[in-house]
């Protein structure tokens, strides 16, 4: 070839090109790819262990530097919501606690919830992944440690041993009543007539010391506390006491319910019919437990004036703008 004798690389590059055709990357993924990873993934149960998340993100990753590598997507694309959605129900509910306590789920103006990023998504995944391993390798070690010390009992028995509550308390209240009873039959039994009598003397005895420790009335007669049903005035105690005020629970106000949206009492927040059809007008939107305008400023105010007053303020003063740029 002309280009190799005259040592042109590009002259020789396209005569190569000419004469047997560029050649082509074997295409090993294509965007379909991604999605048959999803929902085999999710035919399968979801996401449950460590294991299976680490080849799922493998996997993933191989599908996804080649996509890119290639022109098929773009860097910044993320698939955090079809990672979210592979994951197996019980790690949802997990992550989902940890996510809205750090408050990293944002909710959307409609109510929903928005999936956050695909790098804090991971973390958050990840976290929970190793929480459920540390805890089933402390359920090993409680079997194996039971297993040591009880070297009778075979391994099929042992793994049928369930360390439950409800039955720990069973069994020790069993061991309670058998150490109750031997304990009886151990206890001699008083045959004879002169201890019979020192014990009646002894219970005498602690008759009298009741009877001078009970309170008496000005006569001198013992109120006793199987029988009693009043006690005298001085010995009642203070908040019982006739010249004390006192007054029962059921006399007392229950508080009301004063929503902080409208400023009107019988309802909260949350049941208030104003600020539910504000927020299907796009009026008004809830963060935290505060208000937004529809520019996201701060709905503030003094707690005299209602938050729905300025709502409604502002709703005119924009029609106003809106009438005025139109006639200009």
């Amino acid at each position: 070839m002309q280009g190799y004798e005259e040592k042109n690389w590009t002259k020789l590059k396209e005569e190569l090109n000419t004469e047997w055709g560029r050649v082509e990357p074997d295409r090993r993924y294509r965007p379909e790819s991604l999605e048959k990873l999803f929902n085999n993934t999710k035919r399968a149960g979801g996401i449950r262990n460590l294991a299976e998340y680490k080849r799922f993100i493998g996997e993933y990753e191989k599908i996804t530097n080649y996509l890119y590598k290639y022109g098929y997507i773009r860097r910044e694309f993320e698939h955090n919501e079809e990672l979210y959605a592979s994951l197996s129900p019980e790690i949802k509910t997990s992550i989902i606690k940890e996510m809205r306590r750090d408050k990293v789920m944002i909710q959307a103006r409609d109510g929903g919830y928005i999936v956050p990023e695909m790098k804090v998504l991971k973390s958050y995944i990840e976290q929970e992944l190793e929480t459920v391993i540390i805890s089933r390798d402390r359920a090993e070690d409680t079997n194996s440690h039971y297993e040591l010390n009880h070297p009778h009992i075979d391994k099929t028995q042992a793994k049928k041993v369930q360390f439950e509550d409800d039955t720990m308390e069973n069994a020790l209240n069993q061991l309670k009543e058998l150490n109750n009873k031997i304990k009886e039959q151990q206890r001699p039994r008083i045959q004879d007539q002169e201890e019979k009598k020192e014990i009646k003397d002894f219970i005498k005895q602690i008759k009298e010391l009741k009877e001078a420790v009970l309170p008496q009335n000005k006569t001198g007669q013992v109120f006793k506390q199987e029988n009693q049903t009043r006690y005298p005035k001085d010995s009642l105690p203070p908040f019982s006491q006739r010249h004390i005020p006192y007054t029962p629970a059921q006399n007392i106000p229950k508080p009301y319910l004063k929503c902080y949206y409208c400023l009107e009492e019988g309802h909260s927040v949350n049941r208030c019919n104003y600020l539910f059809d504000d927020q299907n007008k796009k009026w008004v939107s809830r963060q935290g437990g505060g208000f937004l305008f529809p520019n996201w400023q701060r709905v503030t105010t003094d707690g005299k004036i209602a938050p729905k007053k300025l709502v409604e303020d502002f709703e005119k003063e924009q029609e106003e703008l809106t009438k005025k740029m139109k006639e200009d």
